[in-house]
């Protein structure tokens, strides 16, 4: 399903579970989110995708702070999370790196760039961090029992409409 230039949303279904990868696009980036089949996700039926509007990442690493930079570059309020305020604010110093060097090639302006920085916010408290997330997307260290922790506390926390989702490039998510 084509949402945008820039998003697409590819269903699977495997051995009777639903599984969504939403593909977002950008000059720099190629993202591909994993939406697990959780408890919530026959519930992320009730949003439509186009209508999100706040997307909490968690995270502030390379990837973490790189999918808060493309969403926040494509309209969404992000909020990033992480354990450290340090770790989040290298996270801004690196996204206005970023941004600083598509200005330099013309892709975007000084104007965009501010916009863009005025989208994000950064909390190093998860629960609050959730409060109004529509999607919610996991990016922290590959460590599994810290994958664990943040998806227990995720669905604890993010309403019965968010969607949970993670960026693993090594755990396996059977």
């Amino acid at each position: 399903t084509k949402l945008h230039d820039n998003i697409h949303i590819v269903h699977i279904f495997i051995e009777k579970h639903f599984f969504c990868i939403i593909n977002i696009f950008s000059e720099s980036y190629l993202i591909s989110i994993l939406v697990l089949p959780l408890i919530k996700l026959p519930l992320c039926f009730q949003i439509k995708i186009k209508e999100m509007r706040h997307i909490t990442v968690i995270g502030g690493g390379t990837m973490g702070n790189g999918i808060a930079q493309v969403m926040a570059t494509f309209g969404y309020e992000v909020t990033l999370c992480d354990i450290s305020a340090d770790a989040l604010e290298k996270a801004i110093k690196t996204i206005s790196g970023s941004l600083d060097r598509m200005i330099k090639k013309e892709i975007i302006s000084e104007t965009d760039k501010s916009t863009i920085l005025a989208r994000l916010s950064t909390n190093t408290d998860l629960p609050s961090a959730l409060k109004n997330a529509d999607l919610a997307i996991e990016a922290a260290t590959e460590n599994e029992a810290v994958k664990i922790n943040i998806f227990k506390t995720m669905d604890q926390h993010a309403s019965d409409n968010c969607i949970l989702a993670t960026n693993t490039s090594s755990i396996s998510l059977s």
